[in-house]
Parts: C-alpha cells; sequence; structure tokens
C-alpha cells in the first residue's frame, strides 16, 4: 500500500476536501503527519523481511545471525571498517573446508578486509631425504641462476605447489627451523607452523595524467607527475570467494622488473596496472591519444637512465619502463606534435595504506550537493566528459575558470587528472568559493608562486581533492581588509618544498578546517586563529623544524584542535583545545623551548596521544609516554618519506601503547580509522577454531 498524502487526501468526499481548503488544510496537515508515520512503519515491515538473510540485513543484526551459527566475539557495529558480514555468510563453509589453507586464507580475508594469503612454513623446511618419502623440492640449496625465482625470497610466494609428484619443482625455497614461536609473529619456518599474511597498503589509480619531463630531450620521463621516483602498483583482481591460494595477482604490490618482464600483457593495458598514451597529431584533426601496446613495452633498470635496453634484440619496442622507480625511456627522442611539447599520458597504480591526501578514490561525501554556478577545467588531450548539469565547455586553465565565476563565487570543477602550472590570486567574492577536482580525479597544481586567500565578511573557501605544489597558501592580514571566515582544506596534499610553508594565516577571525589531507610543510596561523585539524599528516620533514607555530614561525600559534593526526616537527600553541589520539614526533632543538609548547595550559586536553619528552600541555589523560625516559614507547614509522608507499604508517614494531593506545583501543595517529589492531586481534580470535591439530599459526605484514 502506498502512504502517499495526496492519494490519501484524495480518497476523502470531495465536500471535505473543499472545506479543509477553506479553513487553511489542517486536516491535510494531519494526514500529512499520519501517513510519514505509516510510511516508516511500512519501510520497517520491509526491512523485517530483508533481516532475515545475512546479505541484506541491517549491520545490528548481524550478531544476532551469528549467534544461530555459534559465532561469538563479533567486532561492535560501529567499528568502521570492520564489517563481519562476509565472515557470517561464509561460516558454513569455513566450516566444511576446516583446516585447509584456502580455506585460512578465505577467513583471514574476510575477517580483515585485507588481500590475504596462507604459507604453510613446514612446506618450506630443508629435509633429510627418506627412501620412502622423497622430497627433490625440499633441497637444501637453491639454483641462484633462476634470478626471478630468487625475489621471491622471504616473501610470501617462496613456496609454489608443484603440479604434479611426478614433476616436482627443483627451484622451490627452503629454510632451516626457527626456534622462535610463530604465535609471536617472530619466527616462520618450523614443523606445526603456519603463517598468514596480509597486505595494508592499497593500490590506488592515477589515471591519464602527464608524465614529467627528465632533461630536455623529451625521451626521459617519470610516471608521478612531479617528478619523484615511486614504485608502481600492481592493481589486483576483486575477490570475493578463493577457490585456490592467492598469487601475485591477486594482491597490491610493488611490480617488480622481472615480473614485468614476463607478464606484461597483463600488466599492462588500457584497464590493467599501467598504460601509456602518446599525443599524436593528424592533419587537419586535434591532438589526441595513441595508446600503446604491450608488445611495444620491454621492462627495463633505470636506476641511471643508462642501463638501456639492446632495442636491435627488441626491434617493436618503442619503449623502456621501470616499475620499480616508476621511470620510462622512450626509443627515439619524441618530436613535439606542431612544435608543442606535449609529454605522454600515463595510468597506473601507486600504493597506499589509505584514502587521505587526495586521490581518485570515492570523496562524494565531502562533496556539497547544494546547487550552484559550476565551471569546469580540463586540459588533457582527451574526449571531455562533463558534469551532467553543465554543458558548457571546459576552460583550460584554473584561472580563467574562476574569473568566468564573476562576484557571485561557485564551484570550479576540475574534471580531469592533468597538470595545471599557474599563477592565482583567489577571492571568495562576498560568497562562497571552492575550487575542487571531480570525484574520481586527481590533478596536479604546479603554482609558479604563493597563492593568496582573500574574502569580505562571511565569505568561505574550499579546496577538496587537489595536489598542490610549488607555492604556499597565504591568507593575509592585507591591513585588515581580509575578512575570510572559513577556510577548508579537504582530500588535499601541498607540497611547498623541504622547509617551507604549506599554509600561513594572518588574517584575524579566520577559522581553518583540515581533513583528510597530508602537509609536507609548515602550519603558521597567529592567534586571532581557530585550527582544527583531524584525520591529516602535518610533516615538516624533521622532527626538530617547526610545524605548527604562528605566522611568524615563532611565536605560539592559533588556539588547535587535532584528532587522529599524525605530526613531525616542533608545535607551539596560545591553546591546545583538544589533542586527541594523535600521534607528535618532535624533538628539542636547544632553543630552550618544549617540543609541544602550548601557552595557556589551563585551558584544554591532551588525550591518548603520545607526546615529545619535555612537552608543556595542558591536563593529559592516558597520554604516552607517562615517563619521558621510556625510549621503548618512541613510535616506529614504516616510513617518513614523502611518496614512499608506507609514508606516515606506524610499523607493526611499534610498541603496543601506541598501536592500541587510541580511546577505543585503534592506533594513534592520522590512519586510526583503519582499526588495524581490531582487525588483528579478530583474526588471531578466529585462527585457532579452524586450524589442524597441532598447528600453530601467526599473522605476518606483506607490507
Amino acid at each position: 500500500m502506498s502512504f502517499d498524502v495526496a492519494r490519501i487526501f484524495g480518497l476523502l468526499p470531495a465536500i471535505y476536501q473543499v472545506r479543509d481548503a477553506e479553513q487553511g488544510g489542517p486536516l491535510k496537515a494531519l494526514l500529512t503527519v499520519i501517513a510519514g508515520q505509516a510510511a516508516v512503519l511500512d519501510d520497517n515491515l520491509e526491512q523485517l523481511q530483508d533481516d532475515q538473510f545475512v546479505e541484506t540485513c541491517a549491520p545490528w543484526v548481524l550478531p544476532y545471525i551469528g549467534d544461530l551459527l555459534g559465532i561469538r566475539g563479533l567486532p561492535s557495529v560501529g567499528a568502521g571498517r570492520l564489517n563481519p558480514r562476509a565472515e557470517v555468510a561464509h561460516t558454513l563453509a569455513y566450516r566444511r573446508r576446516k583446516g585447509t589453507a584456502v580455506m585460512m586464507q578465505q577467513l583471514a580475508f574476510d575477517v580483515t578486509g585485507w588481500p590475504a594469503r596462507a604459507v604453510e612454513f613446514f612446506q618450506i623446511l630443508a629435509t633429510s631425504q627418506h627412501v620412502n618419502h622423497v622430497r627433490p623440492s625440499a633441497a637444501a640449496f637453491v639454483d641462484v641462476r633462476n634470478a626471478e625465482r630468487l625475489e621471491d625470497v622471504q616473501t610470501a610466494f617462496e613456496h609454489a605447489a608443484t603440479a604434479s609428484l611426478s614433476t616436482p619443482r627443483a627451484l622451490d625455497i627452503t629454510h632451516r627451523p626457527e626456534m622462535r614461536r610463530v604465535t609471536s609473529s617472530r619466527g616462520r619456518y618450523d614443523i606445526p607452523n603456519l603463517g598468514i599474511l596480509l597486505w595494508r597498503l592499497r593500490a590506488f589509480r592515477w589515471s591519464r595524467t602527464p608524465a614529467a619531463i627528465v632533461g630536455a630531450d623529451l625521451q626521459r620521463f617519470t610516471f608521478d607527475p612531479l617528478g619523484r621516483d615511486q614504485p608502481l602498483f600492481h592493481a589486483p583482481a576483486t575477490l570475493d570467494r578463493f577457490s585456490a591460494l592467492a598469487t601475485r595477482a591477486d594482491v597490491p604490490e610493488p611490480i617488480h622488473r622481472r615480473q614485468l618482464w614476463s607478464n606484461a600483457g597483463q600488466e599492462f593495458g588500457p584497464a590493467a596496472s599501467i598504460f601509456v598514451e602518446f599525443p599524436r597529431l593528424a592533419a587537419g584533426q586535434p591532438l589526441t591519444p595513441q595508446g600503446l601496446s604491450a608488445s611495444q613495452i620491454v621492462s627495463c633498470d633505470l636506476s641511471d637512465w643508462t642501463h638501456e635496453p639492446d632495442w636491435k634484440v627488441h626491434p617493436g619496442a618503442l619503449i623502456a619502463i621501470d616499475p620499480a622507480l616508476g621511470r620510462m625511456l622512450t626509443k627515439d627522442p619524441r618530436p613535439a606534435p606542431a612544435g608543442v611539447v606535449v609529454p605522454p599520458l600515463v595510468t597506473f597504480h601507486y600504493g597506499f595504506a589509505m584514502e587521505i591526501g587526495g586521490g581518485q578514490y570515492d570523496r562524494s561525501d565531502s562533496i556539497d550537493p547544494t546547487p550552484r554556478a559550476i565551471e569546469e577545467v580540463a586540459n588533457n588531450p582527451l574526449p571531455f566528459q562533463p558534469d551532467p548539469n553543465h554543458t558548457v565547455a571546459p576552460h583550460a586553465t584554473i584561472a580563467a575558470a574562476y574569473a568566468a565565476l564573476g562576484s557571485d563565487g561557485g564551484v570550479v570543477q576540475i574534471a580531469d587528472s592533468g597538470h595545471y602550472a599557474e599563477t592565482l590570486t583567489l577571492n571568495a567574492h562576498r560568497r562562497s568559493l571552492e575550487i575542487r577536482a571531480a570525484n574520481g580525479a586527481k590533478p596536479s597544481l604546479e603554482l609558479a608562486g604563493d597563492v593568496t586567500l582573500s574574502g569580505q565578511d562571511g565569505d568561505e573557501m574550499t579546496l577538496d581533492g587537489l595536489l598542490i605544489t610549488g607555492g604556499s597558501l597565504l591568507v593575509p592580514a592585507a591591513g585588515g581588509s581580509n575578512k575570510l571566515r572559513l577556510l577548508r582544506i579537504r582530500h588535499c596534499t601541498l607540497l611547498p618544498g623541504a622547509g617551507k610553508i604549506a599554509l600561513s594565516v594572518s588574517a584575524a577571525n579566520v577559522r581553518v578546517e583540515i581533513d583528510h589531507s597530508i602537509f609536507v610543510g609548515s602550519l603558521l596561523a597567529d592567534d586571532a586563529v581557530r585550527v582544527s585539524v583531524s584525520d591529516s599528516i602535518i610533516d615538516a620533514s624533521s622532527q626538530t623544524a617547526t610545524a605548527f607555530a604562528a605566522s611568524d614561525g615563532k611565536a605560539p600559534g592559533a588556539p588547535l584542535t587535532m584528532e587522529r593526526c599524525t605530526v613531525i616537527g616542533r608545535l607551539r600553541t596560545a591553546e591546545l583545545t583538544l589533542l586527541s589520539n594523535s600521534i607528535v614526533l618532535a624533538r628539542d632543538d636547544g632553543s630552550g623551548v618544549a617540543p609541544l609548547d602550548v601557552q595557556r595550559r589551563q585551558l584544554g586536553c591532551a588525550r591518548f596521544s603520545y607526546l615529545p619528552a619535555g612537552a608543556r600541555t595542558p591536563r593529559r589523560v592516558q597520554c604516552q609516554p607517562e615517563n619521558d625516559a621510556d625510549l621503548r614507547l618512541q613510535p616506529v614509522l614504516s616510513s617518513s618519506h614523502f611518496g614512499d608507499p608506507a609514508y606516515g604508517q606506524l610499523s607493526a614494531y611499534s610498541a603496543l601503547e601506541i598501536r592500541r593506545g587510541a580511546d577505543d583501543q585503534s592506533e594513534m595517529g592520522a590512519f586510526h580509522d583503519l582499526y588495524e589492531p581490531q582487525r588483528e586481534a579478530h583474526l588471531l580470535s578466529r585462527i585457532d577454531e579452524y586450524l589442524r591439530f597441532g598447528l600453530e599459526a601467526g599473522v605476518f605484514y606483506a607490507t
């Protein structure tokens, strides 16, 4: 039955409808309330039917269905990325295949959400041969002539099952036994040991972005548009059920040179992990991209750009790719079409742990759906796919799109992943101004100089989904005429350069909100500003450099609220309103000022965070370390170098007080919402139920 108020009101006699209209519609208003409640009841009845099935039930119903199957200890519904739906759905299948390596791999994937592979370490032991049980593949020595096989040493793929007992592989890698327990995630190779290897890093796609030109000969390029070396990642297939142990094709990990050499057809292509398109100019036609095929590439070591392949041996090859460094070398210098230097468009995958700092991941939750004027930007030589609500041809530059908005403000939306080198000055024009990347795009903005942001009373400005390099963002006081009210920076990466300022705010009464962003540079704001940072990384590139202070870089900065953040560098603030679930890595620089110095310590709170030795903070609640001399609690990052796949990620060898030190027992820092400790703990609690008798299992991180 439909509880539409118009339909119900239409069922009344006409005389009541007329009288109700004469009296201002009180009866219709009453029916509107009744119809709304009836619709809620109708939806609830439909949901009751859906709640009978694990695939469609509400999240809060899953523990009840799990209880019917005898499952205990499911994670709480509010624990972010922990979703037990797959675990409950596959429980009966687990029990039918109990004890098998493939089943353990499926369990690990369902429980953690990470790609996984089960490794029977006892299969990789070098053993004395027995005449009744000959194992030629368990030799105590490795064939060092097989370089591709040697790359698998100490990885999840160092053991490959033989095709049959009659044709054993003589190249399987074996080890001597270890005495450390596998349950501690230290020892691996022993008779009762089974390992669950997990891939924490993810492969993020970066589509059709211009490669960076190295040198003036148009022959050397980097896949990264900023000219950095970074490994190219394999894009794994999306699987929810496993019928065999995972292979390299199923996990997100860096592509090895020999792997690309032997599997170019799988790794290279429009829908594969890597793709390259060179510009082409047909007679009388606009510039268009021309994609290469897998037969036209060759894998090569380009560490110093001189180890070129022997092009005579590969007559059909046009480019050499080094996936370990993300470099590319063409066979011959590419002539610029029509005298215009147009770099090739590259599609590749890079590794990172979480959706912060901008990317082609889904950012729809952060995009304001309010109808506003939109001017689109696109500069790639590709067929343009405009916003369905905006049919005007795109602008070639951000500055042109900004000028087209006029004085009413609006949105400048960058529709592609192009590279924009511009000089900008932005004013919100008594309205709200937003410069954003379209959902699914990752443009890079190279500034020729610093960008000045300004506005009038009540103005708002938002930067969303951008990679900004080459300059700083400045909000100057401008003699008191700059009255910007709110500056939002969401899903952005700011790279002004080592030791430089990423954002400086000196205008009074500005509220700065930073969310899911990465600042590789200082964040400066005067005391008259209010700053709020969440789920972000502020990296001053050194623990003795200034990460946060006033606009002069020395005086105490604005009142600061910081939640779930990782900070590398010294903090000096007038007031620490709240520091929660965060990590501050800073050291004494000999100036006599504490590495974390708060001026008004009678206000605010620091809770469930790591604080550097000598920090001067307001009231502390469950912060680490309790004793400055306890060096064991120093957080260990997998990498503190921006551009590395594991940048900012806590190492698995960090102290448990840090890895599980947040208020919900997740890790401190910017990757708190990944809930990695809860995933690991839940997996460990599940493993014993399905292990074969006499075996022990441990959890290891492949990335």
